[in-house]
């Protein structure tokens, strides 16, 4: 792990395909078994490199973008663990009374491995208030974090791993890992093996598999290259329209222009469509993850679902994944979060989610205004006598996924919609101020696009932390 001090703002790793920071590690084999993905199961093994004595393995439970301690660990089940391989002896473990993600494992004298065996159930968690089912009978969106146990204390940037994946008979996956010896965004086939990379680039990774998928190649004259990766219910549901073809291609080209760079070496748009599932997205550094109805922007409805969430995920890569707030940059799956900077993380991909989604041609300006109308009007809630903005960001983590009841006057996710106002405003005084001739725009390149130490341009993934200030100075 390195750090390097600028002022308040500090690298904080490196999420680099080579697995930054491993070296000298034995990497995990992990194998995801998803043969009974239409049953919402999943199989799972892992060789943990170990020690004779005892061992210590984490369940993710802070996990990046969810903001909340929402590692699924009331659905992590049949958990087995044996010295050396699966042939070993079935070894005791026990769950730590105070850190319920936490298994600790005795393992005889000269083990260096410990196999370990365990099912995770893919339906809604009682841990977890926001998770949703991601699998339908021909589709999964899955979570890599689900399906992970890694050692306890250790930088997550330094543990390497090797990833295989197994399908159902006909099914294909997407995702930003890449196989060995090749960059090309695939559909990949049964039981590929992934090039080795860091648990945290690892997790930083979704998978979407599914019977009927579809690749589109998005803005091929801009590199490096973007994928939109559909699996549908059907095959007829992976004819996209011309319409939203348009608007993703316009989103990578306005994305380009805004922020002037590119951290990532190659990004997924992964999208499940179904009618079975629930809406939902998850931000990542190479890839972002959607569950949608339908793909159908010609529906008005649907349209501005679709709008709404692909530009917001995609911003993330820049502001959140990239630049993250100090707070947020944890070096494993077990520190707690520190969320009192999410007006930022999610008001400013919520502003230029919007701001791009009308650039690129999601939405009419007049549409854009009409919701900002809204959001003006819906902030006049009672909740604001006692709660500021402020309040929603540090105390998110027990405000997102809480019932609506009485939401006006407890408030919820605020830092989104009042936090993309705060951020108009401010793209206004800045305009304002310097006579037209800068904008919030600038900063967004400045801020969110330069490279560590400096300058614009293309640079490999990592993570450069931010705090207050620095954002005042940007």
């Amino acid at each position: 792990m390195v750090r390097l001090r600028m002022g308040c703002v500090v690298w904080v790793g490196l999420l680099m395909g080579g697995a930054a920071g491993a070296q000298g590690r034995a990497a995990i084999q992990l194998r995801v078994d998803l043969t009974d993905a239409p049953r919402h199961l999943v199989h799972a093994t892992e060789v943990l490199p170990a020690h004779g004595g005892a061992n210590s393995f984490n369940y993710p439970q802070w996990i990046q973008g969810q903001h909340l301690p929402g590692g699924p660990i009331d659905n992590l089940t049949g958990i087995v663990f044996r010295a050396g391989g699966k042939d070993g002896a079935v070894l005791a473990w026990r769950r730590d009374l105070v850190d319920l993600y936490q298994f600790h494992v005795e393992a005889p004298r000269g083990t260096t491995a410990i196999f370990a065996s365990y099912d995770v159930l893919e339906v809604p968690s009682r841990n977890n208030t926001t998770k949703t089912d991601q699998f339908s009978s021909h589709l999964a969106m899955l979570e890599l974090s689900d399906v992970v146990l890694y050692p306890s204390a250790t930088p997550v940037r330094e543990v390497p791993v090797t990833a295989t994946f197994h399908l159902p008979d006909g099914w294909k996956t997407a995702t930003a890992l890449r196989v060995p010896g090749s960059d090309v965004a695939a559909l990949n086939a049964n039981d590929t093996t992934f090039r080795t990379v860091s648990m945290e680039q690892l997790v930083d990774s979704p998978v979407l598999a599914g019977e009927h998928c579809r690749q589109y190649a998005l803005a091929p004259e801009i590199r490096p290259v973007h994928t939109l990766d559909v699996c549908a219910d059907k095959e007829a549901d992976l004819e996209l329209k011309p319409a939203l073809l348009s608007a993703m291609n316009g989103l990578v080209r306005q994305a380009t222009l805004l922020f002037k760079s590119h951290h990532y070496e190659h990004y997924d748009f992964l999208v499940a469509a179904s009618e079975h599932l629930e809406g939902d997205s998850l931000e990542h550094t190479q890839s972002a993850d959607y569950v949608v109805k339908n793909l159908d922007v010609t529906d008005a409805r649907a349209a501005r679902f679709v709008g709404g969430l692909l530009p917001h995920e995609y911003v993330h890569s820049w502001c959140g994944k990239y630049r993250r707030p100090v707070g947020l940059a944890t070096p494993e799956w077990h520190t707690p979060f520190r969320d009192d900077l999410l007006w930022v993380y999610e008001g400013l991909a919520q502003y230029y989610g919007e701001v791009l989604a009308v650039r690129a041609g999601f939405f009419m300006p007049d549409q854009e205004l009409g919701m900002i109308a809204r959001n003006l009007y819906s902030i006049d809630q009672p909740g604001r006598q006692w709660r500021n903005v402020q309040d929603t960001a540090d105390a998110a983590s027990i405000l997102r996924g809480v019932d609506a009841a009485w939401e006006s006057w407890r408030l919820r996710q605020d830092y989104y919609q009042e936090g993309a106002l705060i951020w108009l405003e401010v793209d206004m005084k800045i305009r304002e101020m310097s006579g037209g001739k800068r904008s919030l725009d600038d900063f967004a390149a400045g801020f969110l696009g330069a490279k560590v130490g400096g300058g614009t341009g293309d640079s490999g993934p990592g993570v450069f932390a931010y705090g207050f200030d620095d954002v005042v100075r940007g």
